[in-house]
């Protein structure tokens, strides 16, 4: 019976080893390239100071690699920490073993801190030796303070993040032990800073407290205006009643919402004033019923209160006509003129007696001024004249030239003109409407509409 024999030791040539080595397919942007035989030596490599003939520093990774097919593991090895890819060479038994090794530096810890942003630490030793840090994305200080926290107690292996205080940071740790091969040990440490990553809730729990002390400042301005708006008409009220107690119903309550007090004295007020101008049953006016002299008493009385009121010698007063004066005064303004005619108002409200009998008197006022309402004294009269017109109209004792005013009076004459127009040649229709009774349809009365 023959016993299988063993095959037998290949030797290549070093410039065939080298040639393999340094090919792109082998080396697959590999830093690290070794071919190991089966004794387990380093048959060859590209490595500037070259371990051909001695052992291969990692004989675990060979024993991994028997028994899986290949093997992978971080390793630290010749100062630097490298990811190892350890495969067979079988043609077709085995003739040795090709290892590939990918550098772990500090350019790969800092991509992965921009792209995950977490801060990533490689630390390794040997047996009962001190840590060394061969890379990492802490500064310098905290990777020193990182190993001296191994050196004194080694951070357990945990599924969950432990926490790791600093002097200025806190940092959610989680470690992970790698496989160890040839008697070194390797962790790989990633961190979180939790300042790092609160800083955006901090921004936000910033911006939300500015936003509710604004919000809390607007509604403090809120309610001291409502509150204002409250009080101030409550502080107007006894001035106002006052006013009206004395008679005066001019100025209106400055609060929103319908003044019914002051309507409903206001409706009297017209009423009495109606009265006192015109006779309920005849519907004649007081001058009519005094007769021509109880109007030329009227007449003189007004004309007296004019003369208290302008009393300057700039001040010129005729009468135009009828019951119509005018005044000329140079002013400095409308409210000037204005507060002069308030005056006359006010001293017209006392009655003078006549013939036994108390007669109030009552004007209509109007003011144009020069050159705001006219460049001409007849422009400006016929102004003060319509001003006039719209007191008596609105009963409200003056009212100062509106050109809009005019302008309504302009269309109210042209109306007035188309319908003589159309009166006289015969441009308007008559139109009956019958009223029915929904009962029984029949017609109860018709509607005359002209059109």
């Amino acid at each position: 019976m023959c016993s299988p024999t063993a095959p037998p030791s290949w030797k290549p040539s070093s410039p065939a080893i080298a040639k393999l080595l340094t090919r792109e397919d082998t080396l697959a942007s590999s830093q690290l390239a070794l071919l190991v035989g089966t004794d387990r030596r380093v048959e060859a490599d590209v490595l500037p100071g070259s371990l051909a003939g001695t052992p291969f520093p990692l004989p675990g990774l060979i024993e991994a690699t028997e028994k899986q097919g290949e093997a992978s593991a971080i390793v630290p090895l010749l100062g630097g920490l490298y990811q190892v890819l350890v495969v067979p060479v079988e043609h077709p038994s085995r003739l040795a073993w090709i290892v590939l090794g990918f550098s772990i530096d500090d350019e790969d810890t800092r991509l992965l801190h921009e792209l995950a942003g977490l801060d990533v630490s490689c630390l390794t030793r040997s047996k009962d030796a001190d840590w060394e840090v061969v890379t990492s994305t802490l500064s310098n200080d905290l990777s020193s303070a990182l190993v001296a926290r191994f050196d004194a107690k080694p951070m357990e292996r945990s599924p969950e993040p432990t926490t790791w205080m600093t002097a200025d940071d806190e940092y959610l740790t989680m470690v992970l032990l790698l496989e160890s091969y040839g008697g070194q040990q390797t962790v790989t440490v990633i961190q979180r800073s939790l300042h790092a990553y609160m800083q955006p809730f901090r921004i936000l729990e910033r911006e939300l407290l500015e936003f509710a002390g604004l919000s809390m400042l607007v509604a403090i301005l809120c309610c001291i205006f409502v509150a204002r708006g409250i009080v101030r008409p409550v502080k107007t009220l006894p001035t106002f009643a006052r006013r009206i107690a004395g008679g005066e119903y001019g100025e209106r309550l400055q609060i929103e919402g319908r003044d019914e007090m002051r309507d409903g004295i206001t409706e009297r007020e017209k009423k009495i004033l109606d009265l006192a101008y015109r006779d309920g049953l005849t519907g004649l006016s007081t001058r009519t019923l005094l007769g021509h002299p109880g109007g030329d008493a009227l007449l003189i009385e007004f004309a007296s209160h004019l003369k208290e009121v302008f009393k300057r010698g700039s001040d010129t007063i005729a009468r135009m006509g009828g019951d119509e004066f005018t005044v000329v005064m140079p002013t400095e303004g409308q409210d000037d003129a204005l507060m002069l005619v308030l005056a006359l108002l006010t001293n017209l409200e006392e009655p003078f007696m006549y013939d036994g009998h108390l007669v109030d008197i009552r004007a209509s006022i109007g003011t144009a001024a020069y050159p705001d309402h006219g460049d001409a004294l007849e422009t400006v009269s016929r102004n003060a004249e319509s001003a006039m017109h719209v007191a008596k109209r609105d009963k409200t004792g003056y009212s100062i030239y509106d050109p809009q005013c005019e302008r309504v009076s302009v269309e109210r004459l042209s109306l007035m003109s188309e319908l003589r127009h159309a009166v006289e040649h015969d441009e308007f229709v008559l139109f009956f409407q019958p009223k029915r009774e929904i009962r029984d349809s029949s017609a109860l009365s018709v509607e005359a509409l002209i059109r």
